[in-house]
């Protein structure tokens, strides 16, 4: 699982970046220039040839990234096949939640400046205290 986190993570990062998977690992595109020459040795022609930017892997692994993504919910972004699975027979779900508590820090300190002119104005942020 966490391989899987992993691969996706590096492949996102990719296509992020606009850059192949492969040129993200370090891999430099081929180039072969070949050259022409008269009876006279003068140079008459050149033709430069790359390989292609996006290699066939690279392709497959952004196409499975695709694929990956359009079998997310649209709702929670959790497997579809999970979440929208039928109500009788599919998975059952129970719920849980966290706090964030530097979030309900920065909360509970604006609803303390509730009557406070322009409070829209003020720049929030917080600081760990250790304890």
């Amino acid at each position: 699982m966490a391989a899987e986190r992993d691969f996706r993570a590096r492949v996102e990062l990719a296509e992020r970046l606009g850059v192949p998977p492969s040129q993200l690992d370090g891999r430099e595109s081929a180039e072969i220039t070949v050259y022409e020459y008269d009876a006279d040795g003068r140079l008459v022609r050149s033709m430069t040839t790359r390989e292609p930017l996006y290699t066939e892997q690279d392709r497959a692994e952004l196409l499975a990234l695709g694929v990956y993504r359009d079998g997310l919910c649209s709702v929670c972004g959790g497997p579809a096949a999970e979440c929208q699975s039928h109500e009788n027979t599919g998975l059952t779900f129970k719920p849980s939640r966290l706090r964030c508590r530097r979030t309900d820090a920065v909360m509970a300190a604006q609803s303390a400046l509730q009557n406070t002119d322009r409070p829209e104005a003020l720049a929030w942020f917080t600081t760990t205290v250790r304890r």
